[in-house]
């Protein structure tokens, strides 16, 4: 059995990313949400809420392995048993900050091609959009585009490959910028 960080079991966010060793301020920020949302900007249970949450991840939960949507049923319950069903009815499902690797998204290809490659990337992003994520930070660029260019050496054509994917990056950082969500993806960077 895999003994997560401070006893809280990982997250399932999607189909296969787990997360573990996390904050839990993405569970304020959602109940916050919820409140603003429902007209209870003064809410004033949001503190007990989220350490009645991690006191089940830490001492209560039985799983080793949390679905994310499961988390949130429990946070509605809780919250529809102490007779607040507007925020209830308000909340949404915010995920804590995710690490996702070009290179995996690239071994998950059947054949190493840029065209399927930002397609399963766009994929990647929009399922983890779906289900809460606001942060993702993105590594191994550099060794995602040796792989599509079948390289050993970096050339000019994987500068513009690498180019292009930071345009990508961008492109989906500016596509779900909303006030009231936004998703951040940020590039880690190599030395």
């Amino acid at each position: 059995m895999i003994c997560p960080i401070g006893k809280r079991p990982a997250l399932l966010i999607g189909t296969h990313h787990q997360v573990i060793g996390y904050d839990t301020t993405w569970i304020r920020e959602a109940i916050s949400r919820a409140a603003v949302s429902a007209g209870r900007s003064d809410f004033p249970c949001v503190d007990d809420i989220c350490i009645g949450i991690i006191h089940y991840l830490e001492h209560s939960c039985p799983l080793s392995l949390l679905p994310i949507e499961d988390l949130y049923i429990r946070i509605e319950r809780m919250l529809r048993r102490i007779q607040c069903d507007a925020i209830a009815d308000h909340l949404t499902v915010i995920s804590p900050p995710i690490t996702i690797s070009l290179a995996n998204t690239m071994r998950d290809l059947d054949f190493a091609f840029e065209l399927g490659f930002f397609q399963q990337l766009n994929c990647e992003l929009e399922e983890l959009t779906t289900y809460g994520v606001e942060q993702i930070k993105i590594t191994d660029i550099r060794d995602t585009v040796l792989m599509l260019h079948q390289s050993k050496r970096w050339t000019r054509k994987c500068d513009a490959l690498a180019a292009d994917i930071l345009g990508f990056i961008k492109n989906y950082n500016s596509k779900y910028s909303e006030p009231t969500r936004s998703v951040h993806l940020v590039l880690e960077t190599s030395t």
